[in-house]
């Protein structure tokens, strides 16, 4: 749809606009209940955006919130129906010029709804829809670094993967930060050590994943969160679990993996007997020396390239895909379910949606096919273990029977699906498509 048509139809939303009374704010927790009444109050203020006060309420209809704008102590909004076309003409409008890649949702709502509330305020519309948003992108749109903290992990010193970086903060850096900050300030009370320790020295030698992004704020964490996230699960390629399938790794962003909890311990029934008990998830830190740096820069330099948008052919997203699909199950201590998770991966890439027959033998064919040359000893011995761990796959997920996993084979079928998805992103430029991949394994399986 072109600007003219989106223009037109966010126009229709300019008399719907409804003025609400604002509601009284209270401190009274009387309606609270069970836990929550026991629970301290948080008072978090408006949030101001060019002027506008914009206040969010949630819409349990609809399972998302209802944006009002607050101008001159008055509140404009839409009732709940409205606010259901409204939403779906803003994701309809997220289509235009690829605006989705650098700007959140909730951004566009936001901008969308105030300039609408303008044009009915005014009676006119004293700005083009779409210069209107081209001028907030232009001052809202710019490039930002997230670093986010990775537990259980040592780095001798920075690398790359991709545009990302794993690096951590020296206390060299810190003690140029706190005179740097002594300097901004005329009184060092206001910034003393005691301060500057407990909010930032605790950084110091933590080892991040920075991420550089090029986006509106809240699209830009968005992004910078998922990218974070996925250079972690590559990350984990390097871990003791795939050497030793029945090894937990901790290396995992702390935001996916609290530091620490407690829990609490009765004795004997006596309801005010109990210990509280911390547990930690952490083990021996994952040393990420030059040597194993090196030895994994291959895969960190193929593996990191998919955080880059234009990198997105179907074979691209398929192994992006598979990777964090595959970071999450190394992480299932229960071998039986890993493994049926494995497979899982391995049938979505060679397995095409309408085949519904012989799908075991189609996949292992045309696995194996891929990943060794004819007729090679080391082909005939992972086609053995791959039908092995299809056996561990049937009894449990069809006899409810749990059978024998040989640990050395289950670690050579992980390392073999790393590798699968390197051999797959070398050749996408050949196999840029799924059906081409599998058009080109049956076609040598069956020369005619």
């Amino acid at each position: 749809m072109n600007e003219t048509n989106l223009e037109n139809k966010a126009y229709n939303f300019v008399q719907k606009v409804k003025i609400f009374e604002d509601p009284k704010k209270t401190n009274d927790n009387q309606n609270w209940k069970g836990s929550s009444s026991h629970l301290g109050v948080i008072d978090l203020s408006d949030k101001i955006v060019d002027n506008d006060i914009i206040v969010r309420e949630y819409m349990s209809d609809l399972s998302d919130y209802k944006i009002y704008i607050i101008r001159d102590s008055i509140r404009y909004g839409f009732i709940e129906s409205d606010y259901y076309e409204l939403y779906k003409f803003v994701y309809e409008l997220s289509e235009w010029n690829n605006i989705q890649q650098n700007v959140s949702i909730e951004y566009l709502k936001e901008k969308i709804i105030s300039w609408i509330v303008d044009v009915h305020i005014n009676n006119v519309s004293r700005i083009n829809l779409f210069i209107y948003l081209d001028e907030k992108l232009k001052k809202d749109i710019n490039k930002y670094r997230f670093c986010f903290p990775i537990l259980n992990i040592d780095i001798e010193k920075d690398f790359n993967i991709g545009d990302s970086k794993i690096m951590y903060f020296s206390k060299e850096y810190f003690d140029e930060f706190y005179k740097f900050q002594l300097s901004k300030i005329q009184s060092s009370e206001e910034y003393s050590e005691e301060i500057f320790n407990k909010l930032y020295r605790k950084y110091q030698g933590q080892v991040f994943v920075a991420i550089d992004v090029f986006a509106e704020s809240k699209k830009a964490e968005i992004i910078a969160y998922e990218n974070a996230c996925f250079i972690v699960d590559v990350l984990k390629i390097c871990g003791p679990t795939i050497q030793f399938p029945n090894e937990v790794c901790y290396l995992e962003l702390e935001s996916r993996m609290p530091f620490s909890y407690n829990y609490l311990r009765f004795k004997n029934d006596n309801h005010f007997d109990f210990s509280i008990t911390t547990k930690v998830n952490r083990q021996q830190m994952l040393p990420f020396d030059s040597k194993l740096v090196n030895s994994y820069k291959v895969f960190f330099d193929e593996f990191g390239r998919l955080i880059n948008s234009k990198y997105n052919s179907e074979m691209e997203k398929i192994v992006k895909n598979s990777l964090i699909f595959f970071s999450k199950c190394i992480s299932e201590t229960d071998l039986h379910l890993r493994i049926s998770q494995l497979i899982m991966i391995l049938e979505s890439i060679f397995l095409l949606d309408e085949e519904k027959y012989k799908m075991e033998n189609k996949a292992k064919r045309r696995f194996i096919d891929f990943r060794f040359n004819s007729n090679t000893k080391e082909k005939n011995d992972f086609s053995e273990i791959l039908t092995e761990m299809y056996q561990v796959r049937h009894k449990m997920t069809h006899k409810s029977i749990r059978i024998y996993i040989d640990y050395k084979k289950l670690r050579i079928f992980q390392i073999e699906m790393i590798n699968l998805f390197y051999s797959l992103l070398k050749q996408c430029n050949m196999f840029n498509s799924k059906e081409l991949l599998i058009t080109y394994l049956d076609e040598k399986a069956n020369p005619s």
